[in-house]
């Protein structure tokens, strides 16, 4: 029994095919050539001698495309002698049939890797991006200067960023120490700005750089209240406060009802170094201890009737005490 052995290479794009490719193939007998573009040079002469030699091979209606003088002409009738090359290069059509990096489709340096099904990968050179590293990486894209910086677009994907004024660093991200020569004086505290600086004082000094001292207690600067006398100690002042009067500058009147003496349940008014008592009705007298006119008509003996209190007011204490009366002393006063 005869076994025939058949290869379809019928319809596949093929151009050329290399010197030696049937050699392994022994009991093949027929190879399908038909409807591809065929390019009959020099290089496709061994195939050409070949099924024409082997009888027993049938290559089918195999055409050639090119070049142009092959237009048209059988694999199988062609001459070997018309089979002829220009150059000892194939056209590079051709040859980026068998090999798809042969043409360098990567741009711009990128390195071709051919993969399988005739596809390639781009491996982009820096600085580059796309399927064929055709596109230039923006490397400025979102402006990554900060602090309002100019960015530069440099090679290989790299970029530079210009700085505002007061700024540095690779991005403008820092901000440069103005206090680094400042004329600060007299221990004074120096606040970095952007270009610029601040002195901020200490007590009892004022001016751009703190250089001039305060003139606590003189005209226009006398921070002293309600009559009080003003210290000058350099680095700050202080305020000897007249009688009725307390505070850094002497502006809190001192509370006089603190101590009052006002009786029967009258109301204390504070006053400047004073207080008055505000007496409920029909009591009088200044911490309104004088009963009503009522009492007069129908007299009672009161203990404070005939009383010895000197600088001070005499007041009926509670029932459970003791003692008849008691004196309640005035201000600078002490004594039963």
């Amino acid at each position: 029994m005869q076994f025939e052995f058949y290869n379809s290479l019928h319809g596949n794009e093929i151009s050329t095919i290399p010197e030696g490719t049937f050699d392994d193939l022994k009991a093949i007998t027929h190879v399908a050539l038909g409807s591809n573009p065929l390019y009959c040079d020099c290089h496709m002469r061994w195939l050409a001698e070949w099924v024409k030699k082997d009888s027993d091979v049938e290559p089918g209606i195999a055409r050639c495309m090119e070049p142009l003088a092959m237009k048209e002409k059988l694999l199988l009738t062609a001459p070997a002698s018309a089979f002829v090359c220009k150059t000892k290069q194939q056209p590079a059509e051709v040859l980026a049939k068998c090999d798809v990096c042969y043409t360098y489709p990567c741009q711009n340096s990128g390195l071709c890797e051919a993969l399988q099904d005739r596809e390639f990968y781009c491996k982009c050179s820096p600085g580059y991006h796309g399927d064929r590293c055709q596109h230039k990486i923006d490397a400025c894209y979102g402006n990554p200067c900060r602090n309002a910086g100019t960015c530069k677009v440099l090679e290989e994907g790299r970029f530079s960023c210009d700085c505002a004024p007061g700024y540095e660093g690779l991005r403008c991200e820092n901000n440069v120490d103005d206090c680094a020569h400042n004329k600060c004086a007299n221990n004074s505290t120096c606040v970095d700005l952007v270009q610029a600086y601040r002195c901020d004082c200490a007590p009892g000094f004022m001016g751009e750089y703190c250089q001039t001292k305060i003139p606590f207690c003189t005209k226009g600067h006398d921070p002293c209240e309600n009559g009080g006398r003003c210290v000058d100690h350099r680095t700050h002042y202080s305020c000897e406060c007249p009688i009725g009067f307390s505070g850094l500058n002497c502006s809190t009147n001192l509370d006089d009802c603190v101590d009052h003496l006002c009786q029967n349940g009258a109301t204390c008014i504070d006053g400047i170094n004073n207080y008055e008592c505000k007496c409920p009705a029909e009591y009088t007298g200044r911490y309104c201890e004088a009963a009503p006119s009522t009492a007069l008509l129908y007299p009672q003996t009161s203990p404070c009737a005939h009383h010895d209190c000197q600088h001070g007011v005499c007041f009926q204490p509670s029932s459970d005490s003791a003692a008849g009366y008691l004196c309640q002393c005035h201000p600078g006063y002490t004594g039963m």
